[in-house]
């Protein structure tokens, strides 16, 4: 059932208007080669009789006709690509939805990747089916009309027609069956090949290429995977081609059969001349007939296999999160054990318990893979929690819960080739007074003072016309943004990284003093943090050993004050 309302909102957002034209011309074209014939037959006539008059008029039809198909093909390619092209963005748009409502642990797993490369590869196809499937039901319609005039001269090309359509549907629809089993197993290669291509696409990472100068080391992986494709698509190509051609041979010996029987019985006398080439033209009207109706169930495989492969993505339910809150008080974590959906058995947290509270500022330190980021995208909702809880206000099951709204900066957040404004209101409806707010206190005013178009300024080099600007300026947007969007939570997730200490310790401070009544998270590894802090969370392997202010873990925890003591020797240029 979701299936057609879902083809029902595609053909609707493509317009019924643009539908019905192309089902009215699909029955045109249909049409056209019957009418063909019996102008071929009823010029013959009128050129036995020497009817001169009815020649002309008859050509001068015919001539008709072919302006009339000159015409409405200019216009059928015109609605079919505006139809194709609105389909398309409609099954994209789709895509991104279902994305977007899916958590980023969906997407960690294989299954799930697979699932939504091959819903990817489905684009367009609703629409497609939808049209394979109105001209298979319009050629029923063109094969009985040139069927039944052939099959009352002659009989036994009932049976000869009736094997022929046969062996190209069954044949056909082995070929596509075959194909679309291979394409599935092309899909690990065809990302690979995708991601080696999208390297050269990423400015930032072909300055690295570029550096290291591994530009033919890349080009030739993804020239190697290319080939592979290459030739395994061929092999396919060939064996489909071999059994296509097979067919055709069937069909072109029957209609030299066909021709000959039609002949003969001409030069007989058992019909006429016009009524030969009337029995003829409709022979080959339905032979191709035969072979359009083989291609469009061909396509139509195809296109069913896309849909059922795009609503596979598209049917995929998570738990519904179910309640709601005006603002996030406290934060307990509860023997909290992670371990992601690729390795099972690696645990990243072991039974981690906190209590966090509004009013605080937390820092959280470790050494790499102790398990930070992981908490950090446990705490966005990015993944579900498995072992343990993480209740918010003291009675809502964060895996339940709709309506947190985070504020997040991380060292490598996106740049977005939007305009200024755009990057701070980030979606939010507009208040003046707010954006000038958030702009002074993220001091960028002079910045959107220096713009040729001020704040309107396109950022970014996507589209050309943008406005590139430094690290640190995007930094600056980045914090104006936090502070535009009023948020419940706010996660730091070394976003200074390229800071010096002492604006690093200066943002960090007017931080805490604008989210004050807020939860704020900090994730660094720089002594000047450790002073902002109200207590700070320590990581060790997965396992917090230490949740205390600075000088209480310098006391109690050994791991901590041996990490403080080699930080500090390095500030001061010291040895350890």
């Amino acid at each position: 059932m979701n299936r057609v309302y879902r083809l029902l909102n595609n053909l609707k957002y493509i317009g019924w208007t643009r539908v019905l034209i192309n089902v009215f011309l699909l029955l045109l074209w249909n049409v056209f080669p019957l009418i063909g014939n019996y102008i071929n037959k009823y010029l013959t006539n009128s050129l036995i009789s020497f009817d001169i008059s009815l020649t002309f008029g008859i050509i001068l039809f015919q001539i008709l006709i072919w302006i009339i198909s000159i015409v409405l093909n200019a216009y059928d390619q015109n609605v079919r690509q505006e139809s194709v092209t609105r389909s398309d963005t409609y099954d994209k748009l789709e895509l991104c939805k279902k994305k977007c409502a899916l958590s980023a642990q969906y997407f960690e797993t294989p299954a799930g990747i697979n699932t939504f490369s091959k819903a990817n590869r489905g684009i367009g196809k609703r629409y497609s089916f939808f049209k394979n499937a109105v001209l298979l039901l319009m050629l029923v319609p063109t094969l009985l009309l040139s069927i039944v005039p052939v099959v009352r001269s002659a009989q036994w090309a009932c049976c000869l027609l009736a094997v022929i359509l046969g062996l190209n549907i069954f044949l056909s629809a082995k070929c596509a069956d075959i194909e679309y089993l291979e394409s599935v197993k092309q899909l690990e290669s065809e990302r690979r090949r995708n991601y080696y291509k999208s390297l050269f696409y990423n400015f930032s990472l072909l300055k690295e290429i570029r550096c290291y100068g591994i530009e033919a080391w890349l080009l030739n992986k993804y020239d190697t995977i290319s080939k592979k494709i290459f030739k395994e698509t061929h092999r396919i190509h060939i064996r489909s081609s071999l059994i296509t051609a097979s067919i055709d041979v069937v069909s072109m010996v029957s209609k030299l059969l066909f021709w000959v029987y039609i002949c003969y019985q001409a030069i007989d006398g058992s019909i006429s001349i016009s009524n030969c080439v009337l029995l003829i033209g409709l022979w080959d009207t339905a032979i191709g007939a035969i072979q359009e109706f083989r291609d469009a169930t061909i396509r139509l495989y195809h296109d069913y296999k896309g849909v059922k492969d795009m609503d596979s993505f598209l049917d995929v339910e998570e738990e519904t999160k179910k309640s709601s809150i005006q603002s996030v008080d406290a934060i307990t974590i509860k023997n909290l054990s992670f371990s992601y959906p690729v390795a099972k058995d690696k645990l990243i947290l072991k039974e981690v318990s906190l209590d966090l509270y509004n009013g605080n500022c937390y820092l959280m330190l470790g050494s790499n893979g102790a398990g930070k980021s992981t908490l950090i995208k446990l705490l966005l909702s990015q993944f579900k929690v498995d072992e343990g809880t993480i209740i918010i206000n003291g009675r809502h099951d964060i895996n339940q819960l709709n309506g947190i709204k985070v504020g997040y900066m991380a060292q490598n957040d996106p740049h977005f080739s939007l305009t200024l404004k755009e990057n701070i209101i980030f979606g939010s409806v507009y208040d003046e007074d707010r954006f000038k707010a958030a702009i002074q206190k993220a001091g960028i005013t002079s910045l959107i003072e220096s713009m040729p178009l001020k704040e309107d300024t396109l950022l970014g080099m996507a589209y050309g016309e943008g406005r590139e600007i430094s690290g640190g300026q995007w930094q600056r947007i980045n914090f104006a943004r936090l502070l535009y969007n009023q948020c419940d939570i706010v996660i730091l997730d070394e976003p200074t990284a390229s800071m010096d200490p002492l604006a690093e310790r200066d943002l960090y401070c007017e931080i805490k003093n604008i989210f004050q009544h807020k939860i704020i998270i900090l994730v660094s590894h720089r002594l000047s943090s450790v002073g902002i802090a109200d207590k700070i969370i320590f990581l060790e392997d997965g396992i917090v050993t230490g949740f205390d202010t600075h000088e209480a873990l310098l006391s109690r925890c050994a791991s901590y004050k041996s990490m403080m003591a080699i930080q500090e020797a390095i500030s001061e240029g010291g040895s350890y």
